[in-house]
């Protein structure tokens, strides 16, 4: 018997946590040897807003199946113009050698997804010798299916609920974050002192 206090905190999802750009760099095929073996040890990078993503080394081939999915939260307005995917050979003493690029423009993406085999080029854009071909689909969608919604009383988008700390409850500072206190009597208890 006595009273029990749940702080539960319900935050409103922003327009990024509901848009996502789905990327999955799935293969590559006739890469460049870029070592005495006659292989290579592949992986796959790409920058996007200033954040850095990479597939694992596949070692010791010219057609590396990396089947990576990156989904990145995304606003529409804050989608880049473009993407170049990079190709690299890992080299475990020395600099990382350069394989090929290829550069998606992603005007339009939302409308139409990319998805197929696209010829690398050289550092500037330019096919200048077979440098093989990457396998990549890309597209845009409007809502995360990984946030499950709820509806509000306000008609609110919303994620899904979570629990807070009261340290966490005294210092947040989140605005898109509603916070509910609740207490329940358990028995005929009287209640404690803060009320």
């Amino acid at each position: 018997r006595g009273f029990c206090r749940l702080v539960v905190a319900r935050q409103q999802a922003s327009e990024a946590q509901l848009t996502m750009l789905h990327i999955r760099v799935e293969e590559a095929r006739a890469l460049l040897s870029a070592d005495a073996n006659g292989l290579s040890d592949p992986y796959c990078k790409f920058n996007m807003k200033g954040t850095k993503y990479k597939t694992k080394t596949k070692p010791k081939t010219l057609h590396p199946e990396w089947n990576k999915t990156f989904d990145i939260p995304c606003a529409e307005k804050d989608l880049p113009t473009s993407i170049e995917f990079i190709v690299m050979d890992e080299d475990v003493v020395g600099k990382n050698d350069f394989l090929g690029a290829h550069i998606f423009k992603l005007h339009g993406l939302k409308d139409k997804p990319i998805s197929g085999w696209f010829p690398l080029r050289n550092k500037d854009g330019v096919e200048d010798m077979p440098r093989g071909q990457i396998r990549v689909r890309m597209f845009y969608n409007g809502k995360a299916e990984s946030l499950p919604e709820i509806k509000s009383s306000k008609n609110k988008s919303m994620q899904v609920f979570r629990t807070m700390t009261l340290a966490e409850l005294d210092t947040h500072e989140d605005k898109n974050l509603d916070v509910f206190v609740g207490t329940w009597n358990v028995g005929n208890a009287p209640p404690p002192a803060d009320l």
